[in-house]
């Protein structure tokens, strides 16, 4: 069973995720002079539509996050169509008011699919 990490800081939420990245498909275009390999950065400047049927190669900028984790604690990652947590308003106000993701949402990974997690680790 995985738990969640707190903080060692000041918290916003106890149970929440220690970093966060978010993605609506149509807008997956990488602003190549901000992007770097391990910080892909979107663009947002239009919307380019999925193609039904075909795998859409994302890359999703999760947002830098510094968490130390002791040893022999893990993480999770949590890949679905909506915001993680439901937190009431006024005490979130970055957060997707409504969903507009229909049908199944498909993640592609192995084989000729190159799915991968980069996540920079800085020594104690």
């Amino acid at each position: 069973m995985a738990r969640s990490c707190p903080s060692r800081t000041t918290p916003q939420f106890e149970d929440g995720p220690v970093a966060l990245g978010w993605l609506r498909a149509s807008h997956r275009e990488l602003d190549p002079e901000r992007s770097t390999v391990h910080l892909p950065v979107l663009a947002h400047r239009r919307a380019v539509p999925l193609e039904e049927g075909r795998p859409t190669r994302v890359e999703i900028e999760i947002l830098p996050s510094g968490t130390r984790f002791a040893a022999g604690e893990s993480l999770v990652l949590v890949v679905q169509g909506h915001d993680i947590k439901h937190y009431p308003k006024p005490l979130v106000y970055a957060r997707h008011e409504t969903d507009i993701n229909r049908g199944p949402q498909i993640l592609h990974t192995g084989g000729g699919y190159d799915a991968q997690l980069v996540i920079p680790i800085r020594g104690a």
